[in-house]
């Protein structure tokens, strides 16, 4: 129940995030930041689904000892539900 509860959480964070990075991007500025971020993270979290109106995918997690080292997945893929519409 509580790990079910955490992964519709974890999986309504990752979405906030697709819509506002997705906003972001059309300001260069904006852009620049996100770039900035990413290159500074060292953990990353990435779902995928067959197409933008899947409404079930994966979440793969990630992380790197350094911010240059290379990205290395962190256990298993996790099935998820994004949402009864998909990420459009």
């Amino acid at each position: 129940m509580i790990l079910n509860r955490m992964l519709m959480l974890l999986v309504s964070w990752l979405l906030c995030c697709t819509i506002f990075a997705t906003a972001a991007a059309l300001s260069s500025e904006a852009a620049d930041f996100s770039a900035s971020f990413m290159s500074s993270s060292r953990q990353i979290a990435v779902v995928r689904t067959a197409n933008w109106q899947a409404s079930h995918g994966t979440l793969q997690r990630f992380e790197r000892a350094s911010v240059s080292a290379p990205w290395q997945a962190v256990g298993s893929s996790i099935p998820v539900v994004v949402g009864r519409n998909g990420l459009a």
